[in-house]
């Protein structure tokens, strides 16, 4: 069943390891550009297979809660029967996950070594000015572009906007009744990425993490929300100068 929902993409040679969490309507290989970028790197390369995105077995879940309580059942295990040390990678909704999921595996006494927080404003602003449960399918369609999660060339592929928009509504609206906590006590350093075009989640309102965060350091990357699949090399850096 682990195999079912982590996805070894490379094994560590150094005893380090990231776990990566796809963003909204994404999958375990979602990250592939960035995974053949940090193929060469010693440490492991694990992605995450959320339940009804991609090959997964499971339902898809509506409830954030309820998926990130999935995932501490599973990660724990995961990491109790694992020598390496762990980090946490998640972009966009990924970052949401990631985060709470932090908190949670901490309280269960478990150590992460590094959390990686990329696309996600912080609980300060208001993230639900989007009000997905009045948006028509095109409507959707459009966030996506915005988000820079599927290309105008992708769009005009019904078949794949059939199978892809019922799980990116799922994720969005799961979303959009999801609150993070006021402060978060994680005991690991907590890295904040951002694009510097990105409507989504601008990077000059990332600083408000440190109303949240006590350890905390932030990195700026060209692009716009996807600037992770785009700015390869400068995300493998920063990556290697986190993970040292």
């Amino acid at each position: 069943m682990v195999n079912d929902i982590f996805k070894i993409i490379k094994k560590s040679t150094n005893n380090q390891e990231i776990i990566f969490f796809p963003f909204a309507g994404g999958f375990a290989y979602s990250y592939n550009p960035l995974f053949k970028e940090i193929k060469k790197c010693d440490w492991g390369i694990v992605s995450v297979e959320p339940p009804g995105h991609g090959s997964s077995k499971f339902p898809l879940e509506p409830d954030i809660d309820t998926l990130i309580n999935f995932y501490v059942e599973h990660l724990y295990d995961y990491i109790q029967n694992n020598g390496n040390s762990i980090s946490l990678f998640g972009h966009s909704m990924g970052g949401a996950v990631v985060i709470e999921l932090a908190r949670r595996l901490v309280e269960a006494e478990l150590r992460i070594e590094n959390i990686i927080i990329s696309g996600l404003l912080p609980p300060y602003l208001n993230r639900a000015k989007h009000k997905f449960k009045k948006y028509t399918d095109q409507e959707y369609i459009e966030y996506m572009l915005l988000t820079e999660g599927l290309s105008k060339d992708l769009i005009a592929e019904e078949k794949l906007v059939e199978y892809i928009l019922p799980i990116f509504k799922n994720d969005l609206l799961s979303m959009q009744t999801f609150e993070l906590k006021e402060y978060y006590n994680l005991k690991s350093s907590v890295n904040i990425l951002g694009g510097s075009t990105d409507k989504i989640a601008p990077f000059n309102q990332m600083h408000y993490w440190r109303m949240h965060i006590d350890n905390i350091s932030f990195y700026e990357i060209e692009g716009g929300h996807m600037f992770l699949l785009k700015e390869k090399l400068r995300l493998k850096e920063i990556l290697q100068k986190i993970m040292k």
